[in-house]
């Protein structure tokens, strides 16, 4: 009978749990357009002003620095929008991995993350990180198609999300329906035992000897 409480908070919070990610899905559906304006000028501002910014004073800097090169690594893509690694260029990192040629570019100045450039093996290859940087007619030096750039990454991150999601669509759909009724078999299970706790216990009558 002591069980009585437990039960009855546990059916609460899985129920409040259910309306909770209902409430949430339709609030996304609702403001989606709003939501991902805003996710993507996060995006961009985080590269502006946090990717590679004085990361060894600044734990945060550092995270979001990590971050960003997981997931242009992962997802095989450079910046927020496609052909966006000219806001590498506007950036704090910028700077601070040229500090004598930010404004007069020469051979040296590295435009790029290393995370921007096609997965070769290890990056170890000079030749291939030199096309990456430096390629002299096109990207990342000029903002032009005139010369392509194979080492280069042309997608942008938020694309390359976009069409992760798409890819997967089925699988999230999927897991999104087996844990909602997951939460639902576990509140009719709670209940059925609840009503049991109820009922008054009857002993087994014994034959005697």
């Amino acid at each position: 009978m002591q069980n009585r409480p437990i039960l009855v908070l546990y059916m609460m919070t899985v129920l409040l749990t259910i309306i909770l990610m209902i409430s949430a899905g339709a609030v996304a559906a609702s403001f989606k357009n709003e939501i991902g304006s805003n996710m993507v000028t996060n995006m961009k501002n985080t590269i502006l002003y946090k990717y590679g910014n004085n990361i060894q004073n600044n734990a945060e800097n550092k995270r979001i620095t990590e971050s960003w090169d997981t997931l242009q690594k992962m997802l095989s893509c450079c910046a927020v929008d496609n052909k966006g690694w000219r806001l590498y260029r506007d950036s704090q990192w910028f700077k601070q991995v040229n500090p004598y040629n930010s404004i007069q570019l020469d051979q040296n100045t590295i435009f790029v993350p290393l995370s921007c450039c096609v997965h070769q093996g290890t990056y170890t290859s000079d030749d291939w990180l030199r096309k990456c940087q430096r390629n002299p007619l096109g990207p990342p030096r000029y903002d032009n198609d005139f010369s392509q750039n194979s080492a280069l990454i042309y997608v942008g991150c938020n694309e390359a999300a976009r069409t992760f999601v798409q890819d997967n669509i089925g699988s999230l759909i999927g897991f999104g329906f087996g844990f909602g009724f997951t939460l639902i078999i576990g509140i009719v299970l709670a209940f059925l035992l609840y009503r049991n706790l109820n009922e008054p216990f009857a002993p087994v009558p014994t034959r005697e000897k």
